[in-house]
């Protein structure tokens, strides 16, 4: 068990650097540098929108994949369907932890709703990649 939590913790730490040292956001659809705060913020919202669907389709298609999985490997020591549920909720209350973070290091100030939203794209993508990755 304290070897799950090291993992988790490493993970965490990892992800939390790239979010702080990297470009706050990587999808050119809302990088117009003519954007207002109000055009960046609703663009931001659009396209987490898509994302959380992607998100979703891509969860989904990794649980028919973790089910088949477990009906192979009966005895398996590790339950994939399981595991995989509980990875998707500590995930989205990790994200959601670690973005409130992020919006609150910018003390209230102009810009935090932005970094919030950005964090949670950062993270989505993350995700979805890992769930592409092991499935």
């Amino acid at each position: 068990m304290n070897r799950y939590i090291l993992i988790i913790f490493a993970t965490i730490t990892l992800l939390l650097t790239q979010i702080v040292s990297s470009n706050p956001f990587d999808a050119n659809v809302c990088q117009n540098p003519h954007f207002s705060q109000v055009q960046l913020s609703h663009c931001l919202d659009n396209y987490s929108r898509k994302l959380e669907k992607k998100l979703n389709s891509q969860y989904q298609t990794t649980l028919k994949q973790m089910i088949a999985l477990k009906a192979l490997r009966r005895s398996a020591p590790l339950n994939p369907v399981s595991t995989l549920k509980k990875s998707k909720q500590l995930f989205l209350r990790f994200r959601q932890s670690a973005c409130t973070w992020v919006e609150a290091s910018y003390a209230s100030g102009s810009g935090a709703g932005i970094a919030h939203a950005q964090c949670q794209i950062k993270l989505t993508q993350h995700y979805i990649e890992l769930l592409k990755s092991n499935s």
